[in-house]
């Protein structure tokens, strides 16, 4: 009896959160991406009406300086209401599966590469099964991949991006490799790329994972051939 009561307790308090993290994602969406999209439309109007005053007059120093910060507003509101959205999908329970996971993975690594003018092709199971997947995995894998995406634009100025997803009974495999000029992991770098490659490592560790990089300019003079990220992660 006292066995059962327990485990009700427990259903209870598993129920309870559920509810919590849905009222969340319920509040973000509808409070801080709604305000973030609101900010966006507006710095993108202001920056549209000042390019067309300058088209009718000359612009100067002063002119160009403010529709560049416009601008750089914009797209910061931009870059935070994908983030707000990823958080949102982190935090739903309704998420919580494999299935799900991987289908905005693809969704979302689509979006980065067009907004980047890059080429992406994608190798995904037909069939996933819809297992569980905490929500802390799946933002951490999430944020792994979006990451080594950023990487290949930014810093390798990649053309083509391929993800790989394959399940192994209780393991997950996500692979992105692409086509840039590749880098030394082992070397320091003053463009940032290091310091997104330990939150990277930091990530797989705290989800159980393992996270490996290969890029070709390690073992070859050659630029061009391209990294390799791999993250695999328990499914238990």
């Amino acid at each position: 009896m006292r066995r059962i009561k327990r485990r009700l307790a427990e259903i209870e308090r598993e129920h309870a959160l559920e509810q919590e993290r849905a009222r969340i994602a319920r509040d973000l969406h509808d409070d801080v991406g709604a305000g973030l999209t609101e900010i966006a439309v507006q710095t993108d109007w202001i920056r549209r009406d000042m390019e067309r005053l300058t088209e009718v007059s000359p612009r100067d120093g002063r002119e160009a300086e403010m529709l560049s910060r416009s601008e750089r507003v914009c797209q910061s509101a931009v870059e935070l209401i994908r983030s707000v959205d990823a958080i949102v999908w982190a935090v739903n329970p309704k998420n919580d599966t494999l299935d799900r996971f991987v289908g905005y993975l693809t969704i979302s690594a689509e979006q980065l590469a067009g907004a980047a003018g890059i080429r992406a092709r994608f190798e995904v199971p037909e069939e996933i099964p819809p297992l569980p997947l905490a929500g802390r995995t799946r933002h951490d894998l999430y944020l792994i991949v979006r990451e080594a995406i950023n990487n290949a634009v930014k810093h390798a100025h990649a053309t083509a991006i391929a993800l790989h997803v394959s399940i192994d009974r209780d393991t997950l495999r996500i692979t992105v490799e692409d086509d840039g000029r590749g880098f030394d992991p082992n070397e320091p770098a003053d463009d940032g790329r290091h310091s997104g490659l330990a939150n990277m490592r930091r990530r797989a560790d705290d989800i159980g994972g393992r996270l490996s990089i290969t890029s070709r300019s390690a073992i070859t003079s050659h630029l061009g051939s391209g990294t390799r990220v791999e993250i695999t992660a328990p499914l238990a």
